[in-house]
């Protein structure tokens, strides 16, 4: 976690009642972009892209200029999740699963790693 992110944490523990107005550009960061990339289980299903953790690895420093420019200018679009089923334990019936795109994982690992510090003091 980088150290904005703890002093974000710092700063909701210390003040409960702070709202945090301007978060959005720890988002676009590329560091919290990069750190979201690595922190993703290779190993998970691809969305509707067909992305792998690997694919987007091979060019990595240009995707993620390119993911942060994008959410920057507010030009970024979510994928349609894929839809998947598992069945459901002690059941015949069938699970539905929405399966993000790689890029879609990354910019929802960015979020949450932007607001966890912040709500993980409510819910401690």
């Amino acid at each position: 976690m980088s150290t904005e992110l703890k002093r974000i944490g710092e700063k909701a523990r210390a003040c409960p009642g702070l709202v945090f107005t301007t978060l959005y550009h720890h988002v676009t960061d590329i560091d919290n972009l990069r750190d979201s990339f690595k922190s993703l289980d290779g190993r998970k299903a691809t969305g509707v892209d067909g992305i792998t953790k690997a694919a987007y690895g091979a060019n990595l420093e240009a995707n993620l200029q390119e993911l942060s420019d994008k959410l920057k200018r507010m030009g970024y679009r979510p994928q349609p999740k894929r839809r998947g089923y598992v069945p459901k334990p002690g059941s015949d019936k069938m699970r539905p699963l929405g399966i993000s795109s790689f890029e879609d994982k990354i910019v929802e690992e960015a979020v949450k790693r932007v607001l966890e510090p912040i709500y993980e003091t409510i819910f401690e």
